[in-house]
């Protein structure tokens, strides 16, 4: 028995509201203000002393790290912090960088390795704390409540959210790390989130999955899909994890030959279902990113647009061309969201949520999922023995695209 269309957003609505929303209000709450002004204070006085700020992470992590960067070297940040040292390797989006050799290498005594998981149980991450504390390095770290580097490295500044959803836990600390931003600037928090969530169309079930079921049509389809932030900023940062996560985190499960399959390099048109053409423009020629993207679109493309003024030149002339090329969009509008830094928060988990919804569209067209229950389940990430299932005939569905 198949999940009917609207049994699946019931169940969407329902997770979205009743579950993801109110896990993230939660685990920014079960963090104390204290040590979130400790941690904010730390990084003050590391820009003080003119010490580096070595960050890392994996992944999502990553992309946290990246918003961090900004957030501290632009905008009101640069007029009232001047010189700011934020040294985030770049090869940090591949899982299982060599980060203690990097820190090793490029570090000194008074510096600060800021170390952002999820988890915190991968293994560079837990070197790279071992390593810092050799070389005498103080250790800040924003993880979940399951974190071995809380228990082995003990952190000097640690941030521990009481979630161990990966997903909810990349939303809550890119939220922690605007809000230190914050504090580190004004010595306040910032705007609330819990606020902005209960009145954010942005996150409406409907659309996300009237989104997820695009992007399934595209899958089966083999057309392509773009994620697009006319505006750049942290919008474009967020447009470039969403696009990897339509890689990884939605086809995790998901392997069918080489036609559909899990590529996460963007630039590889040909093999990849999603692509992020977020920072393509800059800013030399007005509208060129537009163009880019739409002449590599192709029939049948899909594009996630997400911008803060649609009154733009670069938004307004994407959105004419989608129009009279009739290309299927949905804009992501985040103009009734004033900070740039909740925004950004916002549209991550907007594309947390699209890419855990998609995952589960596409198990139930193949079948995997078979009812509601196994929707509901596989939605929390509960149920592991289905994934051992669905990887057990796998090979057999291959022969499904030969």
């Amino acid at each position: 028995m198949n999940v009917e269309s609207h049994e699946f957003r019931e169940v969407a609505e329902n997770f979205v509201k009743e579950y993801y929303i109110p896990s993230i209000v939660r685990g920014i709450e079960s963090v104390s203000r204290a040590d979130i002004n400790f941690l904010a204070d730390d990084i003050r006085r590391a820009i003080q002393e003119r010490a580096r700020i070595f960050v890392f992470g994996n992944g999502g992590s990553f992309a946290s790290a990246q918003i961090f960067r900004h957030l501290l070297l632009f905008g009101e940040s640069a007029d009232l912090l001047g010189r700011v040292d934020v040294d985030i390797p770049r090869f940090t989006d591949l899982i299982g960088s060599d980060f203690p050799a990097y820190l090793q290498k490029h570090a000194r005594n008074g510096d600060r390795a800021l170390l952002i998981s999820a988890s915190g149980n991968s293994q560079n991450i837990l070197e790279t704390a071992e390593m810092a504390r050799q070389m005498q390095i103080k250790v800040l770290s924003v993880t979940g409540d399951g974190a071995l580097v809380n228990a082995e490295s003990q952190p000097d500044l640690p941030l521990v959210v009481d979630n161990r959803d990966q997903q909810i836990l990349e939303d809550i600390s890119q939220y922690f790390l605007y809000q230190v931003v914050q504090m580190v600037i004004s010595s306040s928090g910032g705007d609330s989130l819990d606020v902005v969530f209960n009145d954010c169309e942005i996150l409406d079930p409907n659309m996300l999955v009237e989104v997820a079921e695009s992007i399934l049509e595209c899958f089966f389809h083999g057309r392509p899909v773009r994620v697009f932030a006319p505006d750049n900023g942290l919008l474009a940062i967020d447009a470039e994890h969403i696009s990897h996560n339509l890689q990884w985190d939605v086809f995790q499960d998901v392997e069918l030959g080489f036609k559909l399959s899990l590529a996460v390099d963007v630039n590889d048109l040909d093999k990849n279902l999603s692509d992020w053409t977020g920072k393509k423009n800059d800013g030399a020629v007005d509208f060129l990113s537009s163009f880019q993207a739409l002449d590599q679109g192709r029939n049948g493309a899909v594009f996630l647009n997400f911008f803060r003024d649609q009154e733009s030149l670069e938004t307004q002339n994407f959105k004419r061309v989608c129009e009279k090329r009739k290309v299927k969009t949905f804009d992501f509008n985040f103009e009734g969201i004033e900070s740039e830094g909740i925004a950004s928060v916002v549209a991550m988990a907007a594309g947390h949520i699209i890419g855990r919804l998609t995952n589960a569209k596409i198990l139930s067209a193949l079948g995997v999922i078979k009812n509601v229950d196994d929707l509901r389940q596989h939605l929390l990430r509960r149920d592991l023995a289905m994934l051992r299932e669905f990887r057990a005939t796998r090979a057999s569905l291959v022969n499904l695209f030969v």
